[in-house]
């Protein structure tokens, strides 16, 4: 069967037409085998970021599929941790201003950033997954919102990091959370750490430094933060990576409006810094 897949995509690739490219992108959602996933992504010129995401979201979803074939119980300890998570940790976390929320998952909205947490149950207890998504800066596609607000999952996050709670010891997992929130609210410590001067082993955001995403993000925090040279040399360098893709007509970006609009948004805020 995966033969056969792999003989399918090469044929689409091959015939390298709008509908052959819808056929690629709908075997996107449906194909679980990580090596085929990759092979689709770049026949249709996906950026490296979002294939990367994508991948690390199917390798969870296999490990968490291994967890639960393996465990006898994986349901009666989702809806343990769900009610622990009810009773424990969201009247907490509302106090704290995280004041929307969907299942284990919780936003809290200032005026630059959304912050989410998400808790996720484990043999162990929680582990308390942590997102900063910031609000300045353009996207190519839509975050997902609820009533207006919105509410970007930990992959559209753009800083990262976790806190463990084991057998459910939720205080000290909770002031260790705000601690990690707290360390990157100012602007100037997010930036050194994109620039590399400071190192961290509890952060993590999208893209190697070097990288396009990276650079762009880096931009934009150095933009927010006051720092010009800074901003204009990266959002260049990204807005330049960008442009490129779209001069290739057989990438999926150069013939979707969205993708256009974000690029000519990039050049301009490079621009005008």
């Amino acid at each position: 069967m995966a033969d056969a897949r792999l003989g399918a995509i090469e044929a689409l690739a091959t015939i390298d037409s709008a509908s052959a490219h819808a056929e690629l992108r709908m075997l996107l959602g449906e194909m679980r085998r990580r090596d085929l996933l990759k092979r689709v992504a770049t026949v249709l010129g996906e950026p490296l970021e979002a294939t990367l995401a994508r991948d690390d979201r199917v390798r969870r979803e296999k490990r968490r599929l291994v967890q639960a074939t393996a465990d006898p119980e994986p349901k009666e300890r989702r809806r343990a941790a769900a009610a622990f998570v009810r009773r424990e940790l969201a009247p907490t976390l509302r106090d704290a201003g995280f004041d929307d929320s969907a299942g284990r998952t919780f936003w809290r909205r200032l005026d630059d950033r959304v912050e989410v947490l998400h808790a996720k149950a484990h043999t162990g207890g929680l582990t308390l997954e942590l997102g900063i998504w910031f609000r300045f800066i353009p996207r190519p596609y839509a975050v997902p919102e609820h009533d207006g607000r919105e509410r970007p999952g930990d992959l559209f996050c753009d800083l990262r990091g976790d806190v463990h709670a084991w057998s459910g010891d939720l205080e000290s997992a909770g002031r260790e959370s705000a601690l990690w929130f707290a360390r990157w609210r100012p602007l100037p410590v997010v930036l050194r750490f994109l620039l590399g001067g400071t190192q961290s082993d509890d952060a993590f955001g999208w893209g190697a430094p070097g990288s396009p995403y990276h650079r762009m993000l880096t931009g934009y925090v150095a933009r927010a933060a006051g720092n010009a040279e800074v901003a204009r040399g990266h959002l260049s360098l990204a807005a330049a990576y960008f442009r490129n893709q779209l001069e290739e007509p057989s990438t999926e970006q150069a013939h979707d409006p969205d993708w256009v609009a974000w690029v000519d948004r990039l050049e301009a805020d490079a621009a005008s810094v």
